[in-house]
């Protein structure tokens, strides 16, 4: 059965007790209220969720995109083929950090200025391809500028993996395109990326003003190639100053020309900018990977606690015809709670103490019935 919001809000606020409950409280903001501090308080079975990540998983990279309505974590399970005895343990940002390249398996969640992420180290069936670790400048080919860029050297002092990492400027030419490109000498095989593969990048930004996106092309020449953007890093965050994990999805690739994909020997990667965007130094590109990597799906507990009429799951209801996510035995949690928090608002003490009451009887009872399956964080000492 489902409960719509006129139903949940008839059921707490009773207007033929309260004829004026209309003009002493803002009834929508009362029951939005109510919804989600059950929801802060209760892992609630209805609100168990299972979404694919919007990127594969890849060996040795560890930060993805994380589903906006994730309020715990239950698993993260790849689609096929799961060992039997592949358990997840979730961490702390620290422990992950420190254990991320040794130990598999391990999960966090990731906050940053408001940004977050999910953080797995996972041991997956990835293929890879490296194109170039770009620790030299001349190996296998010579980096040369493109567009706006110069002054392009090697760079031993600031990389992301290996030894180096490719540097250049950002001329005062006023152009809208900033990077390197390079014609290898031997050729490589894409072939098995460009069905649902995706190519991996480090970027060293010394400034992100004025930076629009950044583009790949790989081929077999500056006529055939094709061609894939990213507006994010990988995580689905905005650019930052500092090293930032690009990531190419082939699924999105268009194609120039006619690429014979056992052949190729080129590639390009850029940064689409404003004109504005001039005389600036010490961008940099590092270690440039194809990967195939393993479709992954998050099985978790979410913080929206309303779906519309259409079945879009949102925290807040805006429309009577929206829906709770309950059911008939989580409803009366929603139905106690809102009543503690109406008549809390219309200083109805007593009334409010016995719907509290109620509230904890039944939070107890249910929370018995359906403990929570939310991962318990662990923690290990040396």
């Amino acid at each position: 059965m489902s409960y719509s919001y006129t139903t949940f809000r008839d059921d707490i606020a009773n207007s033929e007790r309260f004829p004026d409950i209309a003009n002493n409280l803002s009834i929508r903001t009362v029951i939005n209220r109510s919804v989600r501090n059950v929801n802060r308080e209760v892992d609630l079975k209805s609100t168990k969720r299972k979404a694919g990540l919007t990127s594969r998983i890849f060996d040795n990279v560890y930060d993805y995109a994380c589903p906006t309505d994730l309020k715990a974590l239950i698993d993260f399970q790849p689609q096929l083929n799961r060992d039997s005895d592949t358990r997840i343990k979730w961490t702390t940002e620290e422990l992950f950090d420190r254990k991320k390249e040794i130990l598999t398996n391990l999960v966090t969640i990731s906050h940053d200025d408001m940004a977050r992420k999910i953080m797995a180290s996972m041991d997956v069936k990835d293929t890879t391809l490296k194109v170039s670790n770009m620790d030299s400048l001349n190996e296998d080919g010579t980096w040369t500028l493109f567009g706006d860029a110069e002054n392009v050297a090697l760079d031993n002092d600031n990389y992301a993996e290996g030894s180096g990492s490719i540097r250049f400027d950002i001329s005062a030419a006023g152009g809208t395109t900033a990077g390197i490109y390079k014609v290898f000498d031997d050729q490589f095989d894409i072939t098995d990326y460009v069905s649902g593969g995706s190519a991996i990048v480090w970027h060293y930004a010394s400034n992100v003003t004025n930076l629009t996106n950044f583009i790949l092309r790989i081929g077999n020449d500056a006529s055939n190639y094709y061609e894939m953007t990213t507006t994010t890093q990988a995580d689905g965050n905005a650019f930052v100053v500092g090293w930032n994990l690009l990531k190419f999805d082939f699924s999105g690739k268009s194609e120039t020309g006619s690429v014979t994909e056992d052949e190729c020997d080129y590639v390009a990667i850029y940064m689409t900018k404003d004109g504005a965007k001039v005389s600036e130094t010490d961008f940099r590109f590092d270690d440039l990977q194809l990967h195939v990597g393993q479709i992954f799906s998050a099985l978790y507990y979410s913080n929206y606690g309303w779906q519309t009429s259409g079945g879009t799951w949102i925290e807040n209801s805006t429309a009577d015809t929206d829906i709770i996510n309950a059911t008939s035995e989580e409803y009366d949690l929603f139905v106690e709670r809102g009543r503690m928090e109406v008549f809390n608002e219309l200083k109805e003490w007593d009334l409010a103490d016995r719907a509290e009451k109620r509230y904890q009887e039944i939070k107890k009872a249910y929370t018995q019935r359906y403990p929570s399956e939310r991962l318990k964080l662990e923690q290990r000492y040396y």
